[in-house]
């Protein structure tokens, strides 16, 4: 799966209709980050939410790299992964910091 850590923030301060901003980060095996904004209900399920379109973008990114494959494209040359998984969460969790 390209995308090896996810992870989101609700902001604090609401909106006058009750709602929050959610900021999603997807870092992919490459560090390429994906990230995602949007208004979340006080009910809605931020997780499940972050959970399902990490699935998604993994899917789009093995489709792109089996397509690049096929047109003899090769993906940048995967690195060590302990250290990829570290940097990716250190990078996450910095970009999720207020």
């Amino acid at each position: 799966m390209p995308i090896v850590t996810s992870g989101y923030k609700v902001d604090e301060i609401p909106q006058a209709d009750g709602r929050r901003w959610v900021k999603e980060i997807h870092i992919d095996q490459y560090g390429k980050e994906y990230v995602s904004e949007y208004l979340a209900s006080e009910d809605f399920d931020c997780e499940a939410c972050m959970k399902e379109r990490a699935e998604v973008l993994s899917q789009d990114i093995d489709k792109s790299y089996a397509i690049a494959e096929e047109s003899g494209i090769k993906p940048v040359a995967q690195v060590d992964k302990l250290d990829m998984i570290l940097a990716a969460l250190e990078k996450i969790s910095k970009r999720l910091e207020v």
